[in-house]
């Protein structure tokens, strides 16, 4: 399985990229590092709520934008009213839990 994950990764990446990181796993190590350090050390800091909700919205806008710009070999699929609103909710919903 984590090989066919890495194929769907790597076939997906453009030529530039492939031509620094061949396997295309440089990239995912190097997010995964970073982002368990930033959980770390924000996630105390910020409150589980608001850190488990950034966490979620960052991907949530990460994923919209790889099916907008069809990156990474994902099927091109255009930002529509209703997918803008949802991700708008979101972050409405992380300033709330923020504020409050």
């Amino acid at each position: 399985m984590l090989v066919k994950l890495s194929r769907l990764v790597t076939d997906g990446i453009s030529a530039e990229i492939t031509s620094i990181w061949p396997s295309g796993g440089g990239v995912g190590g190097v997010l995964s590092i970073a982002s368990t350090i930033t959980g770390l050390t924000l996630a105390q800091k910020m409150g589980s709520g608001l850190f488990t909700g950034l966490s979620l919205t960052a991907s949530l806008l990460a994923s919209i934008a790889l099916d907008q710009f069809g990156l990474m070999g994902f099927k091109q699929h255009s930002l529509s009213m209703l997918r803008l609103t949802g991700a708008g909710l979101m972050v409405t919903g992380i300033w709330l839990i923020a504020k409050f």
